[in-house]
């Protein structure tokens, strides 16, 4: 089983402290992170990186350096998968079939990869595309998949 985390979801703990999903973030990526199931397509440390040099560059306080210790100690929580040539086929016949852009159907092919693997976003559009694909019970928002690792349902 795994449990997909996309970057909307990745970056909240260091972006959104206010938001109560933040909490709720943090813990679904400890919990999922201590019992092994934390994985993500490579494209996460881009994105990642992306937020927090450039989206959310005065959420984190510092230099260039603080922003990198932060993506690297985010990134650093999941287990990177890189995609070999039968998921990139698989991503883009997602991607062509979902509408999504090929790094939001990495995310989706990754989840489906396992038959019980879940995908986690705070993304609206990837999540509705995610639960045509995944089904209901295997695409979440953070409150939803927070409570699902708590409850031990995944």
């Amino acid at each position: 089983m795994s449990i997909v985390v996309d970057a909307s979801v990745a970056v909240l703990p260091a972006t959104a402290r206010e938001d109560p999903r933040s909490g709720q973030a943090r813990a679904l990526l400890v919990e999922s992170h201590d019992r092994g199931v934390l994985r993500a397509p490579a494209v996460l440390a881009w994105e990642v990186g992306n937020v927090m040099h450039r989206k959310e560059k005065g959420a984190i306080p510092g230099d260039v350096a603080a922003r990198a210790r932060v993506t690297s100690m985010i990134v650093g929580l999941f287990e990177l998968v890189v995609p070999d040539s039968d998921a990139l086929q698989r991503i883009g016949e997602i991607a062509e079939r979902a509408s999504l852009t090929f790094y939001d159907a990495s995310y989706v092919e990754l989840a489906a990869r396992d038959d019980v693997g879940v995908l986690v976003t705070e993304d609206r559009q990837l999540l509705r595309r995610a639960r045509d694909e995944l089904g209901q019970d295997r695409a979440f928002d953070v409150e939803l998949g927070a409570f699902a690792v708590e409850q031990g349902l995944v």
